[in-house]
């Protein structure tokens, strides 16, 4: 089984935490949270949004993202990260799981 990792970032550690307690839903391995380390302030994050298999969450993955409608900035910061490996066969699963939980993704 081929497993992907997955990286989303939230604006509050409890939707970190209720997003990874949702992932248990699907095969999932080494879940962990962290704070995201100062020097991300300028970085713009995008939420994730769920298109069919290739999502834009998972390295090496084809990304498809709605942008950053008339490039605003988000509102508040992002505080967390979610950090997953997730089998191939469920990235669509915990692509929904990780949008309905407001994570959001770095724009490159």
């Amino acid at each position: 089984m081929e497993m992907k990792i997955l990286r989303a970032y939230f604006q509050s550690e409890n939707d970190a935490i209720s997003a990874q307690s949702s992932l248990a839903s699907v095969r999932s391995q080494q879940l962990f949270i962290d704070e995201i380390p100062p020097g991300f302030e300028k970085e713009i994050f995008i939420p994730v949004i769920p298109y069919g298999r290739h999502w834009g969450l998972l390295q090496d993955v084809a990304i498809q993202e709605d942008g950053n409608k008339d490039d605003v900035k988000n509102e508040q910061p992002m505080t967390h990260l979610l950090e997953a490996q997730i089998a191939e066969d469920d990235i669509e699963k915990a692509a929904i799981i990780i949008s309905n939980h407001n994570g959001y993704q770095m724009s490159n």
